[in-house]
């Protein structure tokens, strides 16, 4: 077994910046990584590997395309759609 590290609902709520019931939510209808210890069935404690939350944080985090961030100048002013079609292009 590798030497990974699994926290508790409480410590994955805090990872993620989520509530511990909406991180519940998340387990229930299986959007996100857990591990259900083999203990008592459906009861079972639930654990969470750090890295993989980290993983499915970073494939969950939507980044700023090239465009948007043509989009404003280093004023944070508009700029017009026909200049960053020419700003692309170059």
């Amino acid at each position: 077994m590798s030497d990974e590290v699994l926290i508790n609902c409480k410590d994955a709520a805090a990872l993620l910046g989520i509530s511990p019931r909406t991180l519940e939510r998340y387990v229930a209808e299986a959007q996100i990584p857990y591990i259900r210890l083999p203990q008592r069935g459906e009861r079972a404690p639930i654990r969470f590997s750090r890295s993989q939350l980290r993983r499915w944080l970073d494939q969950h985090t939507i980044k700023p395309s090239a465009l948007s961030r043509l989009r404003e100048n280093t004023h944070g002013e508009q700029v017009r759609e026909d200049e960053i079609s020419g700003r692309l292009s170059a």
